[in-house]
C-alpha cells in the first residue's frame, strides 16, 4: 500500500518511521507509521534517526526537496487493529480502532509522505496543519 501511495516500484527503497503516543497514565493512545521515498535519505538523513523532528516529518522532507506541502489528504474509518497496531496499542488483535491514512502532497502533486494510523476508541485524534505563511 505505501509503495503504491508514494508512486514507488515494488521493492524500491523506502524510509519507514513509526511513533506511538501515550496518555498521562502511560497507556498507548495511538500509533502511526509514515513512509517516504528512500531516495530522500541523502537529502533528509534526519528521517533515518528515531528522534522527533520538530517541524514535522512532511514539512522537513518537503523543505529538503525544495518545496512545501500544498495539500494534505486524510481518510478515516472505523476498523479493527491488525497484529502490529494491536501490539503497539496493547490490545488484542481485531480490537476496534479508528484507522487513518494521510497523504502529504507538494504543489506539483508529488507525494512527500504517506502515513497510516490507528487510535483507541473514545480517544479524539487531533492534527493541526499550519502553513509557514499562515495561509
Amino acid at each position: 500500500m505505501a509503495a503504491a501511495a508514494l508512486g514507488l516500484e515494488a521493492g524500491a527503497p523506502a524510509i519507514r518511521r513509526r511513533r506511538t503516543t501515550y496518555g498521562s497514565d502511560s497507556r498507548p493512545l495511538s500509533t502511526s507509521t509514515s513512509w517516504f521515498d528512500g531516495a530522500l535519505s541523502a537529502k533528509a538523513p534526519a528521517l533515518l534517526v528515531a528522534e522527533r523532528i520538530v517541524e514535522g516529518t512532511a514539512a522537513h522532507a518537503a523543505a529538503r526537496l525544495g518545496t512545501k506541502i500544498a495539500t494534505t489528504q486524510e481518510r478515516h474509518a472505523a476498523g479493527r487493529a491488525g497484529e502490529e497496531e494491536a501490539a503497539e496499542l496493547q490490545l488484542p488483535a481485531g480490537s476496534p480502532v479508528l484507522l487513518g491514512r494521510n497523504t502529504f502532497l507538494a504543489s506539483d502533486g508529488t507525494v512527500v509522505e504517506y502515513g497510516e494510523s490507528a487510535a483507541l476508541p473514545d480517544h479524539w485524534v487531533f492534527y493541526e496543519y499550519t502553513t509557514e505563511d499562515g495561509e
